[in-house]
Order: structure tokens, then sequence, then C-alpha cells
């Protein structure tokens, strides 16, 4: 019952924090009489019996003999016992009255019928102290105890009581509140550890606790440099986050050293510099602004660039800038330009490797949600740079695939058609295939 008065205290007084020291308030806030009400005489009422819970706070009332109860308080603060006191009813005309012994003094509470699981209990308050004494208590009880003020002569209303409820449970439920609510307060305490201070405090007070767990948990979680990881394996050595802990501080070791090769690769600034960083770097942040660059880079790529660049007679680079383009640009482009180029560079190149990358980069452009027309124009580019490497059934299986299609606009020529276009233009060009004359043979055959 007390348990709950604590929480009614919290809301009608000023004291400024939630109270959960059961004596303390009774004494702070409640009538305080060295005598009780009335001699014992009154046997226990079995009804009341049971436990009690309000806010999460529980009590047990329980009989001690014929004309006594005892009312178990069940703390739930870690710094707390389990208190028991003892108490006896007296009745009034008006009602009846719990005598609680406090030790030095006796507190007072006006008991109601259990109604719906519900126990209604009233407070004497302790503003009464200056207007009734002791040896008058039972006399003015009697003829105000029905009443919630009370108005003395000259003075202003007083209120007499501090009312609340609290619900009936069983003995072993109450048990279960307490047992849940301590070990809630556990795992705050252990999950709240500052550090190793506080942890030698909570091992020194609770040398076997499994929760010591969530202490290094906490600790560790406040780690973030190589010298406090290495702290806390020095601490705890045995411990599952000292593997952790250990593989931190090689994060940090190589977040460090990809710092170091990052700004290495901004100052070079290229699209092969940040690749080769890259595949070499084991840190997100890095890697991510990494690939931006890498993407700002390719974006920037202009097909006068590439044209620049092969007419420079650096014809290797100009194919690798297209490659890049290709690869790691996320603008829209020209595919036909491109698919030319690409098709036009790797064909006069004649450099096994760099036609076989060729081929698959058609199949990226492929990716690009080309039109019709570019989609026909990419088999035209596989099927010559197929057969460019001697690969010629393959070629031919190709340009039979799309033989019968036709590109789409007014007067479109047919896939056949403008085969024979590009055929005529290669060797313009003065580009040569393998097996040439028997394959173009078959080639035309192509229905």
């Amino acid at each position: 019952m007390l348990i709950l008065l604590i929480a009614i205290f919290f809301l009608t007084t000023s004291c400024g924090k939630e109270i959960r020291d059961f004596f303390k308030a009774i004494d702070r806030y409640g009538y305080k009489s060295r005598e009780p009400i009335s001699k014992k005489t009154i046997p226990v009422d079995k009804q009341l019996l049971g436990g009690y819970v309000y806010n999460s706070l529980p009590v047990i009332i329980s009989q001690k003999d014929e004309l006594t109860y005892k009312m178990t308080f069940l703390s739930v603060e870690l710094d707390q016992e389990d208190v028991e006191v003892e108490a006896f009813m007296s009745e009034l005309p008006n009602g009846r009255f719990l005598n609680i012994n406090m030790g030095d003094a006796y507190a007072f509470l006006k008991i109601s019928m259990v109604i719906n699981n519900q126990l209604p209990i009233k407070l004497l308050r302790n503003s009464l102290d200056m207007y009734v004494k002791p040896e008058e208590l039972k006399s003015w009880l009697t003829k105000y105890g029905n009443e919630e003020t009370f108005t003395p002569v000259d003075k202003d209303e007083v209120d007499i009581y501090y009312s609340f409820a609290f619900n009936k449970i069983t003995v072993e439920k109450a048990y279960q509140i307490q047992k849940q609510e301590l070990h809630e307060k556990m795992i705050d305490l252990f999950e709240s550890c500052k550090d190793y201070y506080n942890y030698d405090l909570l091992e020194k007070r609770y040398p076997n606790e499994p929760l010591l767990s969530a202490a290094r948990e906490k600790i560790f979680s406040k780690c973030n440099t190589m010298e406090s990881y290495q702290t806390f394996i020095t601490k705890f050595p045995n411990d599952e986050l000292a593997a952790k802990a250990k593989i931190k501080i090689e994060e940090i070791k190589m977040y460090k050293a990809d710092s170091l090769s990052y700004n290495l690769a901004v100052k070079q600034n290229t699209i092969d510099a940040y690749s080769k960083f890259i595949n070499n770097s084991s840190t997100p942040v890095f890697k991510d602004s990494a690939v931006y660059k890498i993407t700002a880079l390719a974006n920037n790529i202009t097909e006068n660039d590439i044209e620049w660049k092969w007419t420079g007679s650096s014809r290797t680079d100009a194919i690798n800038l297209l490659f890049q383009k290709i690869e790691y640009s996320n603008q829209p482009m020209s595919s036909d330009w491109y698919q030319q180029h690409l098709t036009f560079y790797c064909l006069k190149l004649l450099q096994n490797d760099i036609t076989e990358k060729g081929l698959l980069y058609l199949d990226k452009l492929a990716q690009k949600n080309p039109t019709k027309n570019d989609l026909l124009n990419l088999y035209l580019s596989k099927g010559f740079l197929l057969w460019s490497l001697d690969k010629t059934d393959l070629a031919i299986e190709v340009f039979k695939s799309k033989i019968e299609e036709a590109y789409v606009g007014e007067k479109a020529p047919t896939f056949k058609k403008k085969l024979k276009m590009w055929y005529g233009d290669l060797k313009d060009m003065e580009i040569a295939f393998p097996h040439e004359k028997p394959t173009w043979k078959k080639i035309k055959k192509l229905k």
C-alpha cells in the first residue's frame, strides 16, 4: 500500500523527484502518532490478505497472528532491502483505519473494501499535525474521518488525505513483478557502465553476474582509437570482444593506410588511379568517394577527347578512354557513335586482347537502353569483331540472328543491306579479315 503512496506523493507534492523510500516518504508526508487509534482488538480481515501492485510497485499483506497483519514492501531498487512492518485495524463509526507500526510512531491508512480487485486507500496527511493532537485523533477521526477537507477555526481549508488505489494480485505475481523490475534495473545498471573504474565496482559487487558482459559491451562501444581498443584487450584479454577489438585495430590501421593511398589517388586524379585504389582498398568511405570521382571524370570525357587521342598517335589511350566512358559514365550517350568508333578502333589496332575487350564493351552498350537501330548496329559491330578474331562461325551466327530484320525509319535499310554497306566501308578503310573471301561468300547467302 505504501508503495502506491510513493507514486501519489510524486504527483501531489513538490519534492522535485520521485520518492522510492517508503518510510522516508511516510515520515515526511504522513500524520504520525506515538499511540495507535485504538487497542488491538479487531481480527485480521482475510479478504485483505494477498498481493497488491501500483505502477509496478508490489506489496504483500499477510497474517502474523489473529489480530496482526504483516506488510512486506518488496523493494524494486537495487540498493534497498524488502521491508516488513506490523499493522492492525481500528474500527470507527465512519470507517476502518490501519495502524502501521513504523518503529517509533504509527502512520494511519483508511481502508475501504476490495471492489473489483481494487483497494482504495487514504493516507492521513501530516498537515494535520498542527491542528489535531495525537490524544484527540480518535475523536477527531470519528467526527471528520469521512470528509476530504477540514477547516480549522480562522484557517484555510486543509486536505485530510492522500487518496489512491492499487490492484489486488496474487502473492506469486507480486514477487514476479519485483523480480522483473529488479532485473530491468540490473540491465540499466550494467548497460550504463561508464568506464573501467565503474566496471571494477560492479564486478566487486556482483562478481558472478552474467550481465557483466553488458558492461563490457558498453565500454567496448566507447572505444574508437587504437589505444582505447588496446586498453580493452589488456583489461579483458579472454573476452570475445577482445577479438573484435583486434579487428578494429587492424581496421584503423587499414583506414590510415587507405587515407594515404586515397590522397595519392586524388593528387593523380585519373580513372586508372582511382580504380587501382578501389581494388586495393577496404575502407567503404574512401571507396565510395573514389567511385564518385571516377564517375565525374568519366562524365567529363568527350567525343573530341577520344578522337584527339586517336589522331595524336595515342591510339591505345584513345580506345581506353572510350572504354572508360562506356564503363563509368552515368550520363546519356550516343550509342551509335561509341559503337562505331569502338569497332573501327579495334579493327585498326589488330590487337586480340583489345578486340576481346571491345566485345565486352559492346555488351555494356547494349545495357544502356539503346534504340532498335542502335541494337542492330551493335550486332553488326559484334559480328565484324568476331570475324577479325577468326571466329567466323560465331560471326556468321550473329549476322544470321538479325538478317531478316530492318531498321526503323523512312526508307530505312534492312539489316542485310546495312551489313553489305558496312563491309564496303571497312574495305575502303583497308581493313582485312581472316578467310575473307569464303567467309564473305557465306555471309552474302544468309537469309
